[in-house]
């Protein structure tokens, strides 16, 4: 059975990190269905000391990671929220990747350009309600000991926007800028490679030692 080294490295550093704790509180921002390429399913079955708050947008996402999760969710160890994460709250569009190559039934707030693996154009979309990472940090209502981001170009946003925060989650594991994208709402282009050397930049000042790894980032805080 084949095992993503980035999911392998990230479910480490869980272990690792927290050897003492009695209580881990990881949130995931775009968990999806909790099936496809998740890299925290696993661990949060198999470490009861995991106490997850899942965030999904997609409604038919949504649906389907409530089966994922229906026994933990019954337990109380897992909650779902079926929300954005943003920059601020309001109601946003979620463009709807429909290249039909195994990475369709993913959504992103940017129209990426330039990139062959994806197919996103500006009339098909969902719209959802989103909320900020201050909102968010409210509703888990304790201290992130474990952040996973994946929110197919939009994680780097999400990540500074908690780094301004006082919040400092233990274990950081996000998608790895590596494409063009264009900002429809901001108007401007970035490419991956600068947002990569901010954000590794960033997080170094902030305390974080951090692995740039094959698709993600791995940023471990040191207490």
């Amino acid at each position: 059975m084949y095992t993503d080294p980035d999911e392998s490295k990230l479910q480490e550093a869980i272990k690792q990190h927290f050897l003492q704790k009695e209580l881990i509180t990881l949130v995931q921002i775009g968990a999806n269905d909790g099936v496809d390429h998740d890299p925290v399913r696993e661990i949060v079955y198999s470490d009861s000391r995991i106490k997850g708050l899942l965030v999904e947008p997609q409604q038919e996402a949504f649906s389907r990671l409530q089966q994922t999760y229906k026994p933990l969710i019954e337990s109380g160890r897992v909650s779902l929220l079926n929300k954005a994460v943003f920059e601020r709250e309001c109601r946003v569009k979620l463009y709807k990747n429909t290249a039909e190559n195994g990475t369709d039934g993913h959504s992103s707030f940017l129209l990426r350009q330039n990139d062959p693996y994806t197919h996103f154009q500006d009339d098909v979309y969902e719209e959802v309600d989103a909320i900020t990472v201050t909102q968010l940090l409210t509703i888990a209502n304790s201290p992130i000991d474990v952040l996973v981001v994946d929110t197919e170009g939009y994680d780097s946003t999400i990540v500074q926007c908690l780094l301004d925060t006082r919040s400092r989650p233990g274990v950081l594991f996000f998608e790895r800028p590596s494409i063009i994208l264009a900002d429809d709402r901001l108007g401007n282009v970035a490419t991956g490679l600068t947002v990569l050397n901010d954000i590794v930049a960033n997080l170094q000042e902030k305390g974080y030692t951090v692995e740039v790894l094959s698709g993600n980032i791995l940023g471990t805080f040191n207490f």
